[in-house]
This record gives structure tokens, sequence and C-alpha cells, in this order.
């Protein structure tokens, strides 16, 4: 009787360990997760994973069936976990997608543990849910990510995230634009966007944009196959004959309702937060039934609790370690994959930027490069590396030939071609590069750059400048004249903008143009009436 006792207090504490993980990582996603944060999602990731564990580890002690995850809607969530691997090859910037797999695993996860915990404990749980998103939501307003419920923004602003979600899902109709790589993108849409940023409220046209329509197929599909399975376990809830055991149910499918409408007005059905706090609610409907259990656990009800406890011992003594061992060591290595982007970032990040330069940074650069060659920034930084390496190669020219310097320069432009290649829509990396060759006084490759930036990135005001600057250097005159016109034409200028293209247009020897741009500056400076 003492084994049995702990096993039975020992799958209690595998189903509390999943709950408590399930609400801890809910709230770290919520309140202080927000991309490019990739200390805090791993810390996401390990809570879901000890919670994922504790969802496997809880039947097997008390000796149920562990649930085979072969459902509709489960077959579903892995063909659009698996469409997002295949989807990262025609994203724009994979990185970014990159960063989101994790937490769609994470969601296949939440599902399992609302199908085997949650439905078990639905009297409980589903009282919890509207309590903690209620005061998660309270907090976020107050201390956390609140962009997630209701990012702020004007109507213009809402407009231009609607036009530019249009237009990225006409450009990318079949695969989209990549999950997660929308806002990425507002330089190749929008004019000016940081200054006038647009604002994306509608889950679901971010994500008929990001991950097109064979994605959006899939999700749909999903949802019918949701719509079905609460069809049936309705039936099943209502012969069981308990009312409040209805009552419950109908409040999981209120409270699904309620996230699938917040997604019309809000982005947080496409965020990871959505991911996580949506599919464990579907998988909770899933398993719910209107016996006591999970229907999985039927034959088990014929024995007596003696008997059953007697089993699951017989079947913990047989198979208990090796099983706790298999799954320890797989999520183990699942959780390695995924520390990839927050080891890589840690061997990245400078503390003090004297680092740059040293020999030290630079080989930590170079296996950053190698655990995450997708990522644009390290590639950045590693050509910011070499430029400070530079810099100390000039001053020993006068003692030394000017190879090694030159040889630098070479490793420089690799980097920043490695680095546009992997995201071809920065602007940082293209201004960056820009003054590299400024200073190297490569005017052609200057302008050939700023070509290639204008037609990527053709909302950047300092990319047209910079492209007009160049022109002027190479003596075209023309091709910087019809640069200065459209910018004048057709963006919102300020009055240090005024100032430099009525500069620009005094060199090229355009002096109405010149005393226009200056009259506009000055009109910039007045108050409005």
């Amino acid at each position: 009787m003492r084994s049995s006792g702990a096993t039975g207090i020992g799958a209690a504490f595998f189903e509390v360990m999943a709950a408590v993980g399930y609400f801890c990582a809910l709230a770290v996603l919520l309140v202080v997760w927000q991309p490019g944060r990739y200390g805090w999602g791993f810390f996401v990731h390990v809570l879901m994973a000890v919670a994922f564990a504790g969802t496997l580890f809880a039947p097997h002690l008390s000796g149920r069936r562990i649930r085979a995850p072969l459902s509709a809607p489960e077959i579903l969530l892995f063909l659009i976990f698996a469409y997002l691997i295949f989807n990262t090859a025609h994203s724009q910037i994979p990185v970014a997608v990159l960063e989101r797999f994790p937490f769609v695993l994470d969601g296949l996860f939440a599902f399992y543990i609302g199908a085997v915990i949650f439905s078990r404990r639905h009297e409980a749980v589903i009282p919890l849910f509207f309590l903690f998103i209620i005061g998660v939501y309270i907090l976020s307003l107050h201390y956390g990510n609140s962009d997630i419920w209701m990012p702020p923004g004007d109507a213009p602003a809402l407009y231009r995230g609607e036009k530019m979600s249009a237009a990225v899902f006409a450009d990318y109709p079949i695969w989209g634009c990549g999950y997660g790589v929308l806002p990425q993108l507002v330089f190749k849409y929008l004019i000016m966007p940081d200054r006038y940023p647009p604002v994306f409220r509608n889950s679901y046209a971010l994500l008929l944009a990001e991950m097109g329509s064979v994605g959006i197929i899939l999700c749909l599909g999903f949802l019918g196959a949701m719509v079905i399975i609460i069809k049936r376990k309705r039936e099943k809830v209502l012969a069981g004959g308990k009312k409040v055991r209805a009552w419950f149910f109908y409040a999981a499918v209120l409270l699904l309702l309620f996230l699938l409408a917040g997604g019309l007005a809000s982005p947080v059905m496409a965020a990871p937060a959505g991911i996580v706090i949506f599919l464990p609610i579907c998988g909770m409907l899933t398993g719910m039934t209107g016996g006591d259990e999970v229907s999985d656990t039927a034959p088990l009800r014929r024995q007596s609790y003696g008997a059953s406890a007697t089993a699951g011992q017989r079947r913990l003594n047989r198979t208990g370690r090796p099983f706790f061992i298999g799954v320890s060591t797989i999520l183990a290595l699942i959780l390695l994959l995924e520390a990839v982007p927050l080891i890589s970032e840690r061997l990245a990040h400078y503390g003090n930027i004297a680092e740059i330069g040293t020999t030290t940074y630079g080989r930590r650069l170079n296996l950053a490069s190698r655990l995450m060659p997708c990522n644009a920034e390290y590639h950045r930084r590693y050509a910011q590396h070499l430029r400070a390496l530079c810099s100390v190669a000039k001053d020993m020219e006068r003692r030394r030939p000017p190879t090694k310097t030159m040889a630098l320069a070479l490793l420089i432009d690799l980097a920043y071609h490695r680095a546009l290649r992997w995201n071809p829509y920065s602007v940082g990396i293209y201004m960056e590069y820009g003054h590299f060759l400024d200073l190297t006084h490569d005017r052609k490759g200057l302008v050939s750059l700023m070509e290639r930036a204008k037609k990527n990135c053709p909302g950047s005001l300092e990319v047209r400048l910079f492209l007009c600057r160049g022109y002027i250097d190479l003596g075209q005159r023309k091709a910087a004249l019809d640069e200065l016109d459209d910018l004048r034409a057709f963006y919102p200028l300020d009055y240090p903008t005024h100032l430099r293209i009525g500069r620009y247009y005094a060199d090229l020897g355009a002096r109405g143009a010149s005393q226009y741009s200056y009259l506009l500056a000055e009109q910039a400076l007045r108050p409005p009436p």
C-alpha cells in the first residue's frame, strides 16, 4: 500500500507541476517576453517542456494509458508546424521564422497538456483561465508588454497597417512572407515608417500576409476540426447528466470564442502568446466528456482503486525508469536546439564597445555566426569588428605594407554582403555599409548599393538622400535632380531635411530649387496658426 500511495502522490505531483509550469510560462510570455529577448523566450520553452514532461509522467505513474496525440486537430497542428518549417525556405527573413518555431512547438505541448491534464481538472482550470487572463491583462497594461492586447496607434496608423498587410499578401499570396516577418518589411511598403509607424491589430490579416493561402487553409482546417470535436463532445457532456459539467463546457467554448473574436481587434492570435493561450483550451475541450475522466481511461473505470494502483505499480516497476529517461532525454535535446539562438546571442553580445576589435570577440562572433548563419545581425557585428581591426591596421601602415588593410577591407565587404543576403530589408545595414564605402572612396560601389537599398527599402528617406549624395559625387546631375524632385514631391519633410535638399540643389547649380527648399525649411519652423 505504501508503494501504491507513493505512486498516487507522484502522479498528483506531476499534474500540479504541469499546471504550474504552464501558467508560469504563460505569465512570462504575456508580460516579459518580446521579439529578440532570447533569454526570456528560452525560459518559456523550459517551463513548457517541464509542463509537457509532467503531463506524460502523471498518467504513467497512475497506471493510465498514455494518450496518443492522433486526434484530427493534433494532426492538423503537426501539418501546420511542418508547413512553417517548409515556409522558412520561402521566407524573406528566415531568422524571424526560426525565432517563432519553438513557440509553435510550445503550442503543440500546450494542446496535449489541455487534453490530458486540464480536461480532467476542468472545474478548476477553466475559472483559473478566466482569472489568470484578466489578471495578466491588467498587469501587462501597467507593467508589461501590452502591445499584444491593443497596440497604440491612431486611425492613420491602423490604415497603414491594413494597407501594408494587403500589399504583402498580394506579393506573396501562396506561401506568405514568413511567420513573424511582416513588421520587418515596413520600409519596403511604407513611406518613412520610422516616423509614421504602422499598427497591425487584425490577427487574421497578419497571419494571411505571413503564412499565405496554404497556411490559412491549414489553420481553417484546424478550426473546422475543432467545431466537429466540440459538437461531438457537447453530446457526451450532456449525456453525462450533470449540469455543472455542462456549464463548465460552455464556459470553455465561450472563452475560445472570446479569443477568436479578440483577434479581429488585436494581434494576440498572431502572437506566440495567442498560441499558448488558445491551444490548451482547444485541447481541454477535446479531452472533456460526460464522465469523470477522459475517454482513454474508460477500461480502467471497471477496476477498483486497489487493482488500478497495483497495475500502475507493476507498470512503473517494469517500464518506469526507461520511460522517464527516454522522455527526459528527448526533451533535453529539444531544449538544446531551442537554446541555440540564446547561446549565439550571448556569444555575439558585447558589454563594452572596447571589446569590438579584440581577438576574443572575433572568435565569439565566428562561433555565433556558425551557430546561426542566417542571422544578419551577427554578420553585421562581424563587419563592425573587422572595421575596428582595419582602423588599427591603418595606424600601423607606416611600418608595414598595406596588404593587411586591403585584406580586411575585402572581408568587411564579404561580411556586409552576407548580412544583406539574409536580411535585404534592413536600412541600418545598408546605411552602415554605405558609410564604409564612402570612407574608402568607392563611389560606384556606394551608388550601386544605395540603388539596391532604394529598390528593397524605397520608404527610407535616409537611403534616398544618401543615393542623391552618391549621384552628386559621381557627377550624375540629372539622376541627382530627379531623386531630389521625387523626395520633395512625395515625402513629408521637416526643417533639417529641407535644408539638406536645398544644399544638394545648390551643389547641383539649381539655385531656384535651392531657394525654394530653404523657404520650405523656414515655413516648417513656423508654428501652425
